[in-house]
């Protein structure tokens, strides 16, 4: 696992993988072997070359990832009115805008 990146990415991997049902460990931050594992088991599914490394542009996919997930969420409890469903607006368009994304 590279070393470069940083606390937040290493989590946001962890968290988008444990989702995904790769990842099994603590959201720590911290690059691990399950973590590279995990990373392996992720990249076999979704095609990309099988490095067990946190590359741009895995790292990318895994923020479309967790932009998907966002606005499902929000689409989910849009109906609801409990304030939950515009915080995961605001997390999907975050991402949107850190991928340079039109539409959800």
């Amino acid at each position: 696992m590279t070393d470069s990146r940083s606390f937040i990415e290493i989590m946001l991997a962890q968290s988008t993988l444990q989702q995904r049902g790769h990842y099994h460990g603590p959201i720590d931050g911290k690059p691990s072997q399950s973590v590279r594992q995990a990373l392996l088991g992720f990249q076999k599914e979704d095609g990309f070359e099988l490095t067990g490394e946190l590359d741009d542009k895995l790292f990318r996919r895994l923020l479309e990832l967790r932009q998907e997930m966002a606005y499902s969420i929000a689409d989910s409890r849009g109906s609801a009115g409990n304030g939950k469903s515009s915080l995961f607006a605001q997390i999907a368009e975050c991402l949107r805008r850190a991928l340079g994304t039109n539409t959800a």
